[in-house]
């Protein structure tokens, strides 16, 4: 089972030289979004295709269950794992 995320946390943002975001390690690159996305929901919906199926995530090591992606906030340098199941031989 998935562990829950229900803390509740004001982000952290990036600045660098008048510029705002936040950096997050995704797929094991790191991107600063703009604006930065308050919860895992959000920055699924930048990163993949909307009504994407076969998704798992895992945000700093713990799998995040689908029901519990918009209230899981993100911090400044949050790692997240997006892995799609795909088809195919």
């Amino acid at each position: 089972m998935g562990a829950s995320c229900t803390t509740v946390v004001i982000p952290k943002v990036l600045f660098i030289n008048g510029f705002t975001g936040m950096l997050l390690i995704v797929n094991h690159q790191s991107k600063i979004y703009k604006p930065a996305p308050q919860n895992l929901e959000e920055l699924l919906a930048i990163e993949l295709k909307p009504h994407s199926k076969g998704i798992a995530v895992a945000v700093n090591g713990q799998v995040i269950q689908k029901a519990n992606w918009a209230n899981c906030p993100l911090q400044e340098s949050d790692s997240i794992l997006i892995i799609t199941a795909t088809q195919g031989g």
